[in-house]
């Protein structure tokens, strides 16, 4: 039987109906309307406005890109930064008011300069004879000036070396160059010290340079081949506890040539081997304080001196009066002598004194005083004691109260005329 053409394609159109429509992705997204995100930015195709508008975007963008790569960064300016310092460590045990040193230019420039120094090393001082290479104490700036040589650390002296090539020069290592450090004290303390100059220490280039001023030893153990100290219109002082040693040698001859030596405490020993005839201290001008030359003891110090000569072989002219003093309670002066003690000749008389409970002791000498005029006056004031051993005489001297008076109305005083 056959079936009617019109069945057959009622047929086929119901089927195609019921079958389910299969639809691709791609195709979907291109049948789908646009969501709200989309449609921001979507542009029609036949819009001829909105083509150049995101042309000239395109551009403006590209420009500024290629500007901002070709034109430098700029930034905002700012202030300088210093570059990093290395750290400079103070020694908390330098001394305050000092400088450190630890070598030969370090202790020039600080000098130089006026300033006072404390040794962190032992320095030796021994370049040519040259005004430029020595150290002229206070060139830049006059005052009082120390040298400590106590080490910041370990507490040990350290030693300040002079050995000097040329022994004979006037302008010794360390030298006064200038009237500035008149009436000016220059001390050494806490060291110890070597010299082999004849002009000693320190030595002012002209004598005048040193007029009234103070050379002050202090805690100091000294060793020297050649004459110790020159300072002739200064005067030498001593404080605290200090060794003094003069060997015999070619340029050993006074101890020192001063207008006194001061002993202001302490305890001070000196041992002086001087060539010839040199004695222990030369005297050629007076000091300037109004107080006499010669030696004085004072504030409970004790001194011990020996030489292999006289104590004052001789004094310049115009000096009128050599003193030798040993004052206040507890000061003794022990001499210790190879020749007189008074060896100078002149046409005044020095006196030996004693006073205030201070003592004199001679243990050894040739004469008191020298053949002559001069020289002629021991005397001793108020607890006093006065003790002489001379060739071989012993002469003990002693009052211990203000009512042994000669002369009622006068200082308690024995005079002996030799």
């Amino acid at each position: 039987m056959k079936t009617p053409v019109s069945y057959l394609l009622l047929l086929s159109l119901s089927t195609a109906l019921l079958s389910p429509i299969h639809v691709s992705r791609a195709e979907e997204s291109a049948s789908a309307p646009p969501s709200e995100s989309q449609s921001s930015v979507l542009v029609e195709p036949d819009d001829p406005s909105n083509i150049q508008s995101a042309e000239s975007s395109s551009v403006s963008t590209t420009e500024e890109s290629a500007k901002s790569e070709s034109e430098p960064i700029k930034t905002l300016p700012q202030d300088p930064v210093e570059p990093l310092k290395p750290l400079v460590t103070q020694n908390p045990d330098v001394k305050a008011g000092l400088t450190p040193v630890a070598n030969a230019a370090e202790l020039k420039a600080a000098l130089e300069n006026g300033e006072s120094v404390q040794l962190t090393a032992d320095i030796t001082l021994n370049v040519l004879e040259s005004l430029l290479a020595r150290i002229q104490i206070g060139k830049n700036n006059p005052q009082d000036i120390t040298i400590d040589g106590t080490n910041p650390t370990t507490g040990q002296r350290h030693l300040l070396n002079i050995a000097d090539i040329a022994v004979l020069a006037p302008t010794t290592q360390l030298y006064i160059g200038s009237t500035g450090m008149q009436k000016k004290t220059i001390k050494f303390t806490n060291l110890r010290i070597n010299n082999n100059n004849y002009y000693g220490l320190c030595h002012p280039t002209n004598e005048s340079y040193a007029n009234g001023s103070t050379l002050l030893l202090e805690n100091v153990e000294y060793n020297s081949s050649a004459q110790s100290l020159h300072f002739m219109q200064g005067v030498i002082a001593f404080s605290g506890n200090n060794t003094i040693t003069q060997t015999a040698g070619t340029w050993s001859q006074e101890l020192a040539e001063t207008g006194r030596l001061d002993f202001r405490g302490g305890t001070t020993t000196i041992n002086h081997a001087g060539g010839g005839s040199y004695g222990l201290i030369r005297i050629d001008q007076n000091p300037t304080d109004g107080i006499a030359p010669g030696i004085q003891v004072s504030g409970g110090a004790k001194v011990s001196i020996t030489t292999n000569n006289a104590i004052f072989p001789a004094s310049g002219a115009g000096i009128p009066q050599i003193n030798i003093e040993s004052k206040g309670s507890g000061s003794n002066l022990a001499l210790n002598a190879g020749g007189h003690i008074f060896g100078v000749t002149g046409s005044s008389s020095s006196k030996a004194v004693a006073s205030d409970g201070g003592t004199i002791n001679v243990t050894k000498a040739n004469n008191f005083y020298q053949t002559g005029t001069t020289n002629r006056t021991i005397a001793a004031t108020n607890n006093w004691s006065c003790q002489f051993e001379i060739g071989r005489q012993s002469l003990l001297l002693r009052t211990k109260s203000i009512t042994n008076v000669r002369n009622p109305g006068q200082y308690d005083r024995y005079s002996i005329n030799h």
